[in-house]
């Protein structure tokens, strides 16, 4: 969990590529700023640009998709909790709860093999647990329902 307390915390495009791929991050929206104007998260794969005031949360594949936040006015403040799981994390417990080079060290040749072919497959697996946009919003709104903070698409 990371606490972004600046009274200005808005990033540029990113990944967070040392998440767990397959993983959600939390994102937990505070501050006084005017939602309507700024502080926007942009997920540029999706070409989705989300609207949503503080106190609002949002759980997405931060690892996979490229994203970043307007700016906000200056005599505003924005900032944020996040909450997301280190991929190195599931590594480190998958191998017996030591690093890759202590458990290469002590691994038979099968028993690396092994292990690495489970690697495809929990990255498989994990995809198969991400949803999409529209299948989200039917879980948490009910079909036909509409939700709470604004979605843009973003034109080409």
């Amino acid at each position: 969990m990371t606490l972004n307390s600046g009274r200005y915390t808005v990033c540029g495009p990113h990944r967070d590529s040392p998440n767990d791929a397959a993983g959600t991050c939390l994102d937990y929206i505070l501050g006084k700023f005017n939602h309507r104007l700024g502080g926007h998260l942009v997920l540029h794969e999706a070409r989705k640009i989300l609207s949503l005031e503080p106190g609002r949360a949002l759980l997405f594949p931060s690892a996979l998709i490229t994203h970043e936040t307007i700016p906000i006015a200056p005599s505003e403040w924005r900032s944020g909790v996040t909450g997301y799981a280190p991929g190195g994390l599931w590594r480190f417990a998958a191998q017996g709860f030591q690093t890759r080079a202590e458990w290469e060290s002590r691994a038979s040749s099968p028993e690396q093999a092994h292990h690495d072919a489970q690697g495809t497959s929990r990255w498989e697996d994990g995809l198969r647990r991400l949803m999409t946009l529209g299948e989200l919003q039917a879980r948490w709104y009910g079909a036909g329902t509409a939700h709470q903070g604004t979605v843009f698409d973003i034109e080409r």
